[in-house]
């Protein structure tokens, strides 16, 4: 998340809005493309404040498939209440190669706070 908060203000942020099939895994080629993660690459999952990180590590438990997507386990989703279908927000940084799911809940709470914080001005 640190990686991420850093390259905010950069233009090379991607950002999709993805639905997740049946067998848990986001496919956006641009988010891919954007975290330069390859076939076979190991990664790790981090859980922070709702949001599931996803970052590249040697000797991560999970890997990018063949038809390099966001495949997310089962264990994971449930954690961050998505179900099949579901939609969520992914934003990949090229610096840390770093692709980060937010999904309805964490969206919803991100929106709450801008607006509560724009009617105090």
């Amino acid at each position: 998340m640190i990686a991420l908060i850093s390259e905010a203000n950069s233009s090379s942020i991607a950002y999709a809005i993805c639905r997740i099939d049946e067998s848990g895994r986001f496919h956006d080629k641009d988010i891919i493309e954007t975290a330069s993660w390859l076939p076979g690459e190991r990664l790790q999952v981090q859980f922070i404040r709702g949001v599931a990180a996803f970052t590249p590590t040697p000797y991560g438990p999970l890997s990018v498939p063949r038809r390099r997507s966001v495949a997310v386990p089962s264990h994971t989703r449930r954690l961050l209440g998505l179900e099949p279908r579901d939609k969520a927000l992914l934003a990949a940084a090229p610096e840390s190669r770093i692709v980060i799911v937010y999904p309805k809940s964490a969206i919803d709470e991100m929106v709450r706070r801008f607006h509560s914080t724009g009617l105090n001005r």
